[in-house]
């Protein structure tokens, strides 16, 4: 929708709005992260983060300006202050420039994207960390715990949750599934308040901490990669104890569904496919009751069957179909 503003009316509307009608001074001195924690906070049609994206840009993806917008030019980048003339005077710019950065990061927040931890100030400015949103990232965890800006550290905690639930759902059902019924078990979460954010963000430390130890526990055991993912299909669940018949099991079922793989030179279809997880699940159940471990392969309706399918199809297809399809 095409609007007749100024640039400067504009920006008085983002200060009253997004800003608690802070000062032009107070806005350009507090930081990005601030800024942003001020813009969640607003109560703007119930969502004051997407109201502050939207001033800019159209879909919040950021992809398009929105039309009539007097800040952005036809890419939705700011103006230049050249290009920006005479409507904006040198600290105006400035404040133009402040809060077009606080829109970026927000709409970062918004859509859980990661982004420059640099942001987020100097114990996050180490080279290593600057695109590193995992659990193992230590400052990154020890800033979400311990910032001031608590409903910014809830969604900055969102966007590590999500990288890590997404490693999961590449890499193993079982964790993916603790993740869905621990952490993500409610999408109530308001992130305006307090007590919410820090619900969320309790909830989500807790999680990625089990899920952590997990994967530790197995390092000590000299357990590593699909051995740990076949583990936790045949429980069902993480986290487990490390039985040493489970170990076997998942040990031999590994063997035998690389060794039962076709060789890279064969054509793939899913009638291959097929052939390929029956050979492998006639195996698994051999090597299941030679293990004393409880799996039934027919049964259709068990976790660790469809955990099972699943991984073999990855196995069986490899790279040869995009990630989207699964």
């Amino acid at each position: 929708m095409k609007r007749e503003f100024t640039a400067r009316a504009l920006l008085t509307l983002i200060r009253e709005q997004s800003f608690a009608n802070a000062t032009p001074s107070a806005v350009l001195t507090a930081s990005i992260v601030e800024l942003a924690e001020m813009a969640v906070a607003s109560n703007i049609y119930l969502d004051g983060i997407g109201w502050l994206i939207g001033q800019f840009w159209e879909d919040r993806e950021r992809q398009e300006p929105r039309e009539g917008e007097p800040l952005l030019d036809d890419d939705g980048r700011l103006w230049s202050r050249e290009e920006m003339g005479d409507e904006l005077t040198d600290e105006e710019y400035l404040l133009a420039e402040k809060i077009y950065q606080t829109a970026e990061f927000c709409s970062a927040l918004y859509h859980h994207h990661p982004f420059d931890l640099r942001v987020l100030g100097e114990k996050c400015t180490a080279e290593t960390l600057l695109c590193t949103f995992e659990y193992s990232n230590t400052a990154l965890m020890e800033w979400i715990r311990t910032a001031k800006t608590r409903r910014v550290a809830a969604l900055v905690c969102r966007i590590v949750l999500d990288a890590e639930l997404n490693k999961a759902m590449r890499d193993n059902q079982a964790v993916q599934d603790y993740y869905a019924e621990h952490v993500y078990r409610t999408r109530s979460d308001n992130w305006q308040q307090v007590s919410d954010c820090e619900a969320f963000i309790e909830r989500a430390m807790n999680g990625m901490a089990v899920v952590a130890h997990h994967y530790e526990e197995a390092r000590k055991r000299g357990l590593e990669g699909e051995v740990v993912q076949v583990m936790d299909m045949i429980y069902g669940w993480v986290p487990h104890v490390f039985e040493e018949e489970l170990v076997g099991a998942s040990r031999a079922i590994l063997e035998a569904a690389n060794r039962l793989l076709p060789d890279a030179l064969t054509l793939r279809n899913d009638t291959g496919a097929r052939a390929y997880i029956n050979k492998v699940f006639k195996e698994a159940g051999q090597i299941a009751d030679e293990y004393e471990i409880d799996l039934d392969i027919h049964d259709g309706y068990s976790l660790t069957v469809g955990y099972m399918e699943t991984w073999l199809e990855r196995k069986y297809w490899g790279d040869r179909r995009k990630e989207e399809e699964w």
